[in-house]
């Protein structure tokens, strides 16, 4: 039900959630140009990728990755027609047995059945160096056999679906996964495609909660679907190339990199300093910056439009936001911080309603921030 209040300021709804994705990017115009640039660079070359989005908590990275998933939708990449594209979070809590089989269930899942059947419908008659058993489960996908989703997500199937699919066991072992995702990659490239997408949001959570052994493990198992591709072209077969694009904050990055100059001087790196060489992080990492003035006005009018009643008519034309006042205030106290924008039109919004403001001036919008400690003059000096 529509709230009425938000009605009778002619909103649908709020027009200020501070997690919808369903909304056109403002802003961001060269972050999302080197994004493109290097996404295009990545799927027409040969081998494995990784990009870096890096940005402190608030600053878009998953409304920017879901813009990335967006854009392969609409085919606006170069090769988006011949690419696979998963969008995964790690688990926080895997012990590091699992790292590897986390990882690679996770992306069979975000493929879904469907278009894994259409891609084992690619498979040729052409003899593929693979495991039988990976064989045997996509050629029942092939045959819309469920059970064989079922067994690349990791999930217990029981001892008729086995038999029916040619399996004795799960799949329950990191080694085991990794393995699978190798094979995927050559069965890829038979079906007709060049790239398999995986973007990895909120990278820092797993920076922060896992031991540096259990991160060391993830970077290595990275660092190894490199180093396969390789081996794999030496023996004269073709797979295709793994993009990587993780999200992560500058801070969980720093801890990356003091972590891989402190393993280098104790072990000569382990598995972060091979897997930090192979990236190439200065050439392939985008930062996302606070928004400019005129971005957080598109934004907030954006929300607005978005929301509005159609048949709705207003007591005033430009009703609520009538003084561009608002809009300066916002952009003061939130410094163009994405998030922060919306959380403070949002309160400001609701404060309204509840006073049954019928125009919010700029001064109303920071005697209300003032009140709740999120204005103050000295974040207007430091914009200055």
């Amino acid at each position: 039900m529509i709230d009425l209040k938000i009605r009778d300021y002619g909103f649908k709804e709020t027009p200020f959630p501070e997690d919808s994705l369903d909304y056109t990017m403002r802003g961001r115009k060269q972050e999302w140009k080197k994004i493109k640039h290097l996404l295009d660079r990545a799927l027409t070359e040969t081998g494995p990728k990784t990009i870096l989005i890096q940005g402190d908590y608030g600053y878009g990275k998953t409304f920017t990755l879901e813009q990335i998933v967006l854009s392969f939708s609409k085919k606006e990449f170069e090769n988006s027609e011949k690419s696979i594209v998963a969008s995964i979070r790690l688990a926080e809590s895997e012990p590091e047995a699992r790292i590897g089989l986390s990882f690679v269930t996770k992306i069979f899942y975000e493929i879904g059945f469907d278009k894994l059947v259409q891609i084992a419908k690619g498979l040729g008659k052409k003899k593929l160096s693979i495991d039988s058993n990976t064989l045997r489960i996509f050629n029942a996908l092939k045959r819309k056999k469920y059970p064989a989703f079922e067994w690349l997500v990791g999930e217990s199937i029981s001892s008729g679906d086995k038999k029916e699919l040619g399996t004795k066991r799960i799949l329950s072992k990191s080694s085991q996964a990794i393995r699978v995702l190798y094979d995927f990659l050559k069965i890829l490239k038979m079906a007709g495609y060049r790239n398999l997408v995986v973007l990895i949001d909120e990278f820092e959570y797993v920076v922060n909660v896992y031991s540096e052994k259990q991160v060391t493990t993830i970077l290595h198992t990275f660092k190894e679907i490199y180093d396969e591709f390789v081996r794999t072209k030496t023996r004269g077969e073709d797979m295709a190339n793994f993009i990587f694009v993780i999200a992560m904050t500058p801070k969980g990055w720093d801890y990356l990199t003091e972590t891989e100059a402190k393993l280098s001087r104790k072990t000569g790196g382990g598995g972060i300093t091979p897997w930090m060489d192979r990236i190439r992080s200065e050439q392939y990492s985008v930062v996302l910056n606070p928004l400019s003035k005129e971005e957080t006005i598109e934004m907030i009018n954006d929300r607005i439009e978005k929301k509005r009643i159609e048949y709705k008519k207003f007591p005033y034309k430009t009703f609520p936001f009538i003084q561009p006042g608002f809009f300066e205030i916002i952009y003061e106290a939130s410094m163009g911080i994405p998030r922060t924008i919306l959380r403070y039109c949002d309160i400001v919004m609701d404060r309204a309603l509840t006073e049954e403001i019928k125009e919010i001036s700029g001064d109303y919008a920071k005697n209300v921030l003032k009140e709740l400690l999120l204005y103050s003059e000295k974040a207007k000096t430091e914009k200055v």
